[in-house]
């Protein structure tokens, strides 16, 4: 699965190709940055993640999660 992080030493690599010009493209990798920090903690602590889904929160796992989410700048779910 591509990937617009990616953890090294505990930190998060921002994609370089994003447009960090606008308030949108940081907000964007702000978001980025969070969720693959909540995937590492589940992870690491072999938990679900809570998210909003259908009107209702839902537990799934990192790799469940990884799974819905946007695979590149174009904003398309990899499904």
């Amino acid at each position: 699965m591509e990937s617009n992080l990616s953890p090294i030493g505990g930190t998060t690599v921002i994609d370089k190709n994003r447009d960090m010009s606008s308030l949108s493209g940081l907000a964007d990798a702000a978001f980025e940055a969070a969720a693959a920090k909540v995937v590492r903690r589940a992870r690491q602590t072999g938990t679900d993640i809570l998210v909003w889904k259908d009107n209702a929160i839902v537990q799934i796992t990192p790799e469940e999660f990884e799974r819905t989410q946007p695979t590149g700048s174009n904003g398309e779910l990899d499904k």
